[in-house]
């Protein structure tokens, strides 16, 4: 494998991502709509991918290829037009450009696919379902990856993503509101990890066709709001029932790859 990158949907994640392959030893190009936001030394080119895809010549160069897209926003619409659209189309256009010889191509998607929602466990294997607008949609792109690319595409199934300093949660403390589902299981995977992990499987031997992404420790709202209440200085109210207990994320499959995470559970991510 050359050590040439292109991150399709180069926004802060594939950014970050990008410097770190830099300091791999890869040459990195970046496309967004907007580039003069992605920093050097990613070289960067400006795309809206929903109305161009890159020029043949481009993909062809290149045998690490990065898919990370994300909707305009949290609509139905949005979702579709990205997943269910765009990303099979795109997904098809690059098998038509790019040969398979030497080729791998990493998606991202989510544990939103999971239906899952009275708190079992989840893993690779586990049973997907369109069952909402947003996995649905997902689904469309993850099908799309099996057929166009069954031998170079890997899924890498983020469960959600925070930062250290996030302060998201922070705030829905701060507005002292009941707080819905507290005995839900939550997962998380910190933004380095998720980077992390996406660049580990640059150079896997023999990676897996999907990963679910998430780190060590689901933890039910309930547990994470009062913890996270006491290095806050806030007391949690929760309202009293709980009707989507959720899903827990497995991530044998990640750790089986080798990788190891930098914050294994919330506490260590929040510095807790």
């Amino acid at each position: 494998m050359n050590k040439k990158a292109l991150i399709l949907g180069c926004g802060d994640l594939g950014t970050a991502l990008g410097l770190n392959l830099i300091a791999q030893g890869y040459q990195v190009t970046g496309i967004r709509r907007q580039a003069d936001k992605i920093p050097a030394p990613i070289q960067r080119l400006s795309l809206d991918l929903y109305q161009t895809f890159p020029e043949p010549d481009l993909i062809s160069i290149h045998s690490l290829i990065y898919v990370i897209l994300t909707p305009t926003g949290r609509t139905e619409e949005a979702y579709e037009a990205t997943y269910g659209r765009l990303l099979p189309q795109l997904l098809k256009y690059l098998s038509q450009t790019r040969t398979t010889d030497n080729l791998r191509l990493i998606l991202t998607s989510s544990t939103h696919v999971y239906p899952e929602n009275e708190g079992g466990y989840i893993h690779e294997g586990s049973q997907t379902s369109a069952y909402d607008y947003r996995s649905t949609a997902l689904l469309k792109g993850e099908q799309a990856l099996l057929e166009h690319h069954p031998q170079a595409g890997i899924c890498v199934r983020f469960s959600g993503l925070y930062r250290s300093n996030s302060d998201y949660l922070k705030k829905q403390l701060l507005e002292e509101k009941p707080l819905g589902n507290p005995d839900a299981w939550t997962n998380r995977l910190h933004r380095e990890d998720a980077v992390g992990f996406l660049a580990h499987l640059a150079t896997h031997e023999d990676p897996q066709r999907v990963y679910v992404a998430s780190d060590d420790e689901p933890v039910t709202r309930r547990n994470l709001f009062q913890i996270l209440g006491k290095k806050w200085g806030k007391v949690p109210v929760f309202h009293e029932t709980t009707k989507d207990y959720g899903k827990r994320c497995s991530n044998q499959k990640l750790r089986d790859s080798g990788y190891r995470l930098k914050y294994p559970n919330y506490k260590a991510g929040y510095g807790l």
